[in-house]
């Protein structure tokens, strides 16, 4: 009796030490997933790479960098104009003629000398989005994306749906996703989520997708998409989202967002520093993943070494357990009932209830 004290005092001591580490490891992937956003933060105003400005003085600032990207963009233009005259095309809509938000620039965060702030239309070849229309939708075919197979940095594409290849076609004249594009939430309740398309086939995509073409190598497609998912543009989206019931981010006021712009070979260093970073997120995830499934092990764990007799040490002075179970049989076994009866054994109690049943269903 002793020892199954003692038991019960490891135990509970034991069990709260567990129940203890895992509410901190529920903890983490939160304290993880502020870490992602701080490093995102630090990286597109300039913090995460102060250090590395300190030793490169030289380098071309972005008024520069945008000035070559804009003759870049315009030359690409025209030979876009040229190739539709030549197989008897129409000529794709200018860009710098499209419609522009309304909407006022708030403030936003301080950005290093070398970098700057540029309308996200201008840093891009095409801003556009998916059909409009609900397609046909099949068991095989193209696939077809939209806004639920895009997340921060990651395209799902094992829950996609089909169309015919004749309404790819039709689509993809208008909005033709390729390598190396991103693809952007602007619909419905995870809105403001980028993600660089690295798959390889064709795909075609819904309204709820919008479509960006970055002015590479200027504005370069890996940085592009840390700068959409910074805070920095996710701020402006929360500012400009419409819509009563189901949000809505227009077009207009995508092509509106300031995007912060670094020199070009800041760009590719911070690329790189956020890659490092996350991977030790990465990494920090899994074994938090791992440390969660052997946590959940120790229960079973402690009870089966409790049952062992292998969880407390053994005391000498303890009342063996055939001298326990001996007076827990002469309590139970010798006490006469209150009438003065012996009392009945529960095999005799259990058939007298069974037969008493028997005759009452009869």
């Amino acid at each position: 009796l002793s020892e199954q004290k003692r038991i019960m005092a490891k135990v509970e001591k034991l069990l709260a030490k567990v129940d203890a580490s895992r509410t901190r490891l529920e903890k983490i992937p939160i304290l993880l997933k502020r870490f992602r956003q701080s490093v995102l933060a630090a990286a597109c105003s300039g913090r995460l790479t102060a250090d590395w400005r300190e030793k490169h003085l030289d380098v071309e600032p972005a008024a520069e960098l945008f000035a070559k990207l804009k003759v870049d963009r315009q030359r690409r233009y025209a030979a876009e104009c040229k190739e539709a005259d030549t197989v008897g095309r129409r000529q794709p809509k200018n860009p710098d003629t499209n419609k522009r938000s309304r909407n006022l620039v708030n403030e936003l965060p301080d950005l290093p000398e070398t970098w700057g702030y540029y309308r996200l239309e201008e840093l891009c070849h095409l801003i556009t989005d998916g059909t409009h229309k609900t397609p046909i939708y099949q068991d095989k075919g193209i696939p077809f994306l939209s806004v639920k197979n895009v997340r921060p940095f990651l395209i799902r594409d094992a829950d996609i749906k089909f169309i015919s290849e004749q309404e790819h076609k039709f689509i993809n004249t208008r909005c033709n996703p390729k390598r190396g594009d991103i693809l952007y939430t602007k619909v419905g309740a995870t809105f403001g989520y980028a993600a660089i398309n690295n798959l390889d086939y064709d795909f075609s995509i819904f309204v709820s997708l919008a479509l960006l073409k970055p002015v590479v190598p200027y504005f370069s497609s890996k940085y592009a998409e840390l700068a959409m998912n910074s805070e920095i543009v996710f701020q402006q989206a929360r500012e400009r989202i419409s819509g009563i019931g189901t949000p809505d981010l227009h077009l207009v006021e995508i092509r509106d967002f300031r995007a912060p712009l670094p020199p070009l070979p800041e760009q590719a260093e911070i690329v790189h520093r956020v890659e490092e970073l996350f991977a030790l997120a990465d990494r920090l995830e899994a074994r938090v993943g791992k440390a969660g499934g052997q946590v959940d092990k120790l229960t079973q764990s402690i009870l089966a070494k409790a049952f062992r007799g292998e969880l407390v040490p053994q005391d000498p002075n303890d009342e063996p357990a055939e001298k326990l179970l001996a007076r827990i049989r002469s309590a139970t076994g010798s006490v006469a009932s209150k009438d003065g009866k012996a009392p009945v054994a529960a095999g005799a109690r259990r058939q007298r209830r069974c037969g008493k049943a028997n005759s009452t269903n009869e």
